[in-house]
């Protein structure tokens, strides 16, 4: 962010027109990517004139997407600049390039996402547990990574456990909660039913840990 502002700044016939930049996030979809959005929005609306970006395969690893949203940009007389490949789409060779650039970008994406699945499988084979302990109510982590209970969380928890042993309901559980002013993991006042039956669905407070319950389908669309 740094880099371009000061690039924009030292040019006089440019003005800075903002800079967008979605902080960690994957690039395989534009859908998720809020600040990319916004940017092409504001091109498309006529704010912008020229976009700078540092490659390829950070304004987008989905060829389709790259080449959609370039197309958008060029009827606009936008132009969209890739430092690190030096391409700028207004020239006659910009899109073959791009086309090469953003399948190798694409191919890219799916290598990262095949090495991590490997290594997801590899911890599992040594029989090394991954909980996500942030929703997860009655747990943390301490600093080697290993679950410790948090004691006022796990006394809900096991509220919940009595009082499903009492034959009350998901729903019915819920509302004393909601009664007694105990709020979820995620500090909202309302407890869904299905959160609930979760809870009680979950093997880990029993001590087990039943993986890859899920998995991702398509490394491009995210389906799980």
């Amino acid at each position: 962010m740094e880099y371009y502002t000061n690039k924009i700044e030292e040019n006089l016939n440019w003005k800075n027109a903002g800079i967008y930049a979605d902080d960690g996030k994957s690039a395989t979809n534009t859908k998720k990517r809020d600040d990319f959005n916004a940017m092409i929005g504001d091109a498309l609306d006529g704010k912008i004139d020229m976009i700078l970006t540092k490659s390829v395969s950070r304004f987008a690893r989905n060829t389709v997407d790259a080449l959609t949203t370039i197309r958008k940009m060029k009827e606009k007389n936008v132009a969209v600049v890739f430092e690190k490949e030096g391409i700028n789409t207004p020239e006659g060779t910009g899109e073959i390039l791009l086309t090469i650039l953003s399948s190798f970008a694409q191919e890219e994406s799916r290598n990262i996402s095949e090495n991590m699945r490997w290594s997801v499988i590899r911890r599992f084979e040594k029989g090394k547990v991954i909980v996500n302990h942030s929703k997860f109510m009655g747990y943390t982590k301490n600093k080697n990574g290993e679950l410790i209970i948090v004691p006022k969380e796990a006394e809900v928890v096991k509220l919940v456990f009595q009082l499903y042993l009492e034959r009350y309901s998901g729903q019915k559980i819920g509302k004393h909660l909601e009664r007694i002013g105990i709020k979820t993991v995620t500090g909202k006042t309302k407890w869904q039913a299905t959160v609930i039956m979760k809870m009680l669905r979950n093997e880990k407070y029993m001590g087990d840990a039943l993986l890859q319950k899920t998995y991702t389908a398509d490394f491009m669309t995210k389906r799980k």
